[in-house]
Formats: structure tokens, C-alpha cells, sequence
């Protein structure tokens, strides 16, 4: 289903469980060839859909959802910004963005390890598009990308970056490369005849802080 039509496809089914491939955590090391399965269920005992959290606003129209996951001690995860002093970029129009996903069920170098698909931001991230808080992207993405995160890859190369907005010490020289997530990925926007386009939509980071304060159980749109 894509998320500018409400309606399911005749091909479509409503998920009630979902299996995802992590890898495998040895010691302070991962092994992207040793891939551990997890399932979770997404209905409760009573066989509600009421395992996630959803938009405390716009609700199932932001196709973004968050489900706790217990981790086990053999997954191996971390976050992008798992750290104090993660600064967060700010991002313009024009700049270049990567969406990692799995094109037609593909990935590299393993099957469990995304493929970075390049593009550019096509409107300015702080305006909502079309009055939603979402962003476009410029960007020829294919089936298995929807839901993987935007990742903006900005160099440093001298201090105070006036590109970062939260750091504390914005005087101190910082170096090196930021791979920093601006947004999860939603799909292509459908012309008006129904058929894809380049122009991907793209949702601001602010709806998972949104959606992880308000704890607003998610239920599925018919």
C-alpha cells in the first residue's frame, strides 16, 4: 500500500507479524554473515493490533511506527546518535542525502546489510509539504527502500560548523566526516495517473521524538 492511497492493494495483506535479520553480536564486534532472526508479533494476546505506536497527530497518514524490540545478547546494535554529545545537522535543500534499504529484496555486500541509495533534497526540510511534516527527495529508489532511514553525510572541516546546531562546544575544531539520520523514508509520491515518480517523500526525524512522547497506540487502516 502506498501511503498517499488509504486503500489496501488486491495484492496486499494486513501484517500480523513481522521476521527481521539482524546481525550477530560477537563481543565488541559484529558479523554481518551471521545474521540472527527475530519475530515479533504485532497483536497483543487478545489478537489486537495494538503492538505499536503510532502519530499522536496524523495517526496511520505518517507511515512511520515505532515497536519495541528486546534485543537478546546476541544482536548486535547501535545507534547513530547513542551518544551524549551527537550533534544534530541541519539540512537545506539541494544538499545530498543517502536511503538505506533493499531494492528488490537486494543487499551488499550480505543480504542482511542495506544498500545506500544517493539523492538530493528537493524542498526545504523545515517547511511541511503539502502541510505534513515531510520533506521530498530527489531520488530513483525501487521496491524495498520504504521505511529506511535518510542519512545526511556532511565533512567537517574547520570549527564552529554553523551547519550543527546543538553541539555545546560550536567553538572547538571539529574534524572528520558526519553521518547524521535527518529522516525515515516513505516511497515515491504517485503522479496523477498513478504511475511513480522520482520525487520520494521523506519524514522529518520529529515525528519518531513526536510519536515516542505521545506512546499513542497504532492501530491498522482499513
Amino acid at each position: 500500500r502506498n501511503s498517499q492511497n488509504p486503500s489496501i492493494s488486491k495484492n496486499g495483506r494486513f501484517c500480523t507479524r513481522i521476521v527481521v535479520s539482524f546481525v550477530a553480536a560477537h563481543g565488541d564486534m559484529v558479523a554481518i554473515n551471521d545474521p540472527v532472526e527475530l519475530q515479533i508479533d504485532l497483536n497483543d494476546s487478545d489478537g489486537n493490533g495494538l503492538c505499536w505506536y503510532q502519530h499522536p497527530t496524523h495517526g496511520p497518514l505518517v507511515d512511520v511506527a515505532l515497536i519495541r524490540i528486546e534485543w537478546g545478547e546476541r544482536i548486535g546494535n547501535r545507534a547513530l546518535n547513542d551518544h551524549d554529545f551527537f550533534p544534530r545537522l541541519l539540512v537545506y535543500a539541494g544538499d545530498g542525502v543517502f536511503i538505506l534499504g533493499f531494492p528488490w529484496g537486494l543487499g551488499g555486500p550480505t543480504p542482511i546489510v542495506p544498500i545506500w541509495k544517493s539523492g538530493t533534497i528537493a524542498s526545504i526540510p523545515g517547511v511541511p509539504h503539502s502541510g505534513m511534516p515531510s520533506f521530498l527527495i530527489d531520488s530513483r529508489t525501487f521496491k524495498g527502500m520504504s521505511g529506511g532511514p535518510v542519512i545526511c553525510r556532511h565533512s567537517l572541516t574547520m570549527g564552529g560548523d554553523r551547519r550543527i546546531s546543538n553541539f555545546d562546544k560550536a567553538s572547538d575544531p571539529i574534524f572528520g566526516q558526519l553521518d547524521c539520520l535527518c529522516g525515515i523514508y516513505s516511497g515515491r509520491l504517485l503522479a496523477e495517473d498513478g504511475t511513480e515518480t522520482d520525487l520520494g517523500k521523506g519524514w522529518r526525524l520529529e515525528v519518531v521524538e513526536q510519536i515516542w512522547a505521545a506512546k499513542v497506540l497504532g492501530r491498522a487502516m482499513g
